[in-house]
Formats: structure tokens, sequence, C-alpha cells
């Protein structure tokens, strides 16, 4: 849910329907989800999700879940910026004992993936640190040194001038990182 006072009044229900409705909360829960839900998967699903693993990147939300025991309404969790869940624990999934060599490929390719993102990330880093950025439609620059510089005059047409016709930047041309005028080539 997106919106913390839709969350606390669904939780509300959650906690009352039961007894007033003589129904089992994993019915009037599924009900709940289907109705306040914003994320297609839970409601279509009527609030069911796939079993929470530990370690799987959001541990607030695996700090609640842990604590649950079969029967337990969770409190309003938010998981992120504008974002609140409500879990419902329908049973707890006993651990699996895994051996490493079952894993091992799945935890190489893993490690190699994450590796590669993070040498992709610096380096897409790095070229945008030191490339001039040239916004046509908002009419800034941004450069390695500044971070936004509103350009002086009219925003130039990034589109080729079409033969006769003259385009935004006129007979001036165009200016240089220095300051210097560019000439800007005409079609005859």
């Amino acid at each position: 849910m997106k919106d913390e006072r839709r969350a606390r009044e669904a939780w509300q229900k959650a906690r009352t329907l039961p007894q007033k409705e003589k129904r089992p909360i994993a019915d009037v829960f599924g009900d709940l989800a289907a109705e306040y839900s914003v994320e297609p998967g839970s409601k279509q699903m009527r609030g069911r999700i796939p079993p929470i693993i530990k370690n799987g990147g959001s541990p607030l939300l695996e700090k609640e879940a842990f604590e649950l025991k079969p029967g337990d309404l969770s409190s309003v969790i938010q998981v992120e910026r504008g974002m609140f869940v409500i879990l419902y624990c329908q049973e707890i999934n006993p651990p699996k004992e895994v051996k490493f060599e079952q894993v091992k490929d799945t935890l190489r390719s893993d490690l190699q993936r994450k590796k590669e993102l993070l040498a992709i990330n610096e380096f897409f880093g790095n070229v945008i640190s030191k490339s001039t950025i040239v916004n046509h439609l908002t009419n800034e620059t941004s450069t390695p040194k500044t971070k936004t510089i509103p350009q002086q005059g009219p925003v130039p047409s990034p589109m080729p001038n079409q033969p006769g016709q003259q385009g935004q930047q006129g007979q001036q041309g165009q200016q240089g990182q220095q300051g210097e005028n560019i000439p800007v080539p005409r079609a005859k």
C-alpha cells in the first residue's frame, strides 16, 4: 500500500473482522489484500507471496516476518519510502540443509554477475563524471566541474537544417566550450 492511513485501516480490519464475521483470518486477509494492495501480483493472489528468506534484501521486513508465529498478523511495516505492507503468517517452512557443492555454481555465477555490474557502474560513473552533457530540452549543460549551467539564448535545434531554412541558431553559429563561435554549416 502506498498510503500509511489506508495500511492502518486494512490492518485494523484484519484484526477485527475475523471475530466480527466469524471467518478465518486467512480468508479476511485475502479479501483485504485484494481490496487494498497496490501491487498487482499480491492483489491477484489475494496476499499470497513466496516464502520470505533471510538476507533477501529487506532487513526490516525480514525482522518482522521471522518474529511471527503461524496465525500472527504483523504491524504495518514501511518497506520503502511510501510503501507499506502487512504480513499474515500461515505457516513456517523448516530450513533446508544444503551442501556447498550443490550451490557452488549458482553462488559463483551470482558473484560474477555482481562484480560485472559493479564494474559497469564504475565505468559509466567515470565516463559521466568526465563528460559534458547538453540537455537541449531544458537548455542546460552539465560539465565535470559544474553541475548545471543554464545556457543563454534560444535552445539550438537538435534537428539538422532543412534546405532553404535557417535553424534556431541563426547566422551566429554555436558557442564552443571556451566561448568561441563555431560556424554552422548551411545547405545551399
